[in-house]
């Protein structure tokens, strides 16, 4: 359940991270080298360990589950609020990167990349 939500929230995006915890991690860490890319990988990280935990309070604690597509639509919503929030806020110089356009945006970079 959780490595089916984990791997769909990559499909798309051109990357196969790891399955194991520990992998993903060390992962996170070195992959990949543009760090607006980096950072969008480590939100949707946290973003699907968020979502992964409140199921499985919801499902011990009020017997109720929701199917994998409906948690992929809450994991999509939480990154684009995070993400818009950081668009809003960024300063110029936070906005440039060697190999990004200065006039992408980091909800640009999601679409574009991760959420086709």
């Amino acid at each position: 359940y959780s490595q089916e939500l984990w791997r769909l929230a990559f499909s798309g995006s051109g990357f196969n991270p790891p399955m194991l915890f520990d992998d993903v991690l060390e992962w996170l860490r070195a992959n990949p080298s543009n760090k607006r890319i980096r950072l969008i990988c480590k939100l949707l990280f946290q973003a699907v360990v968020y979502v992964i935990w409140r199921e499985r309070n919801t499902r011990l604690h009020n017997s109720t589950s929701r199917s994998i597509p409906t948690l992929l639509k809450e994991v999509h919503l939480l990154i684009r609020v995070k993400l818009f929030g950081l668009d809003r806020n960024a300063s110029p110089p936070q906005l440039r990167s060697a190999s990004v356009s200065p006039s992408t945006t980091y909800l640009q970079l999601w679409f574009g990349r991760f959420q086709v």
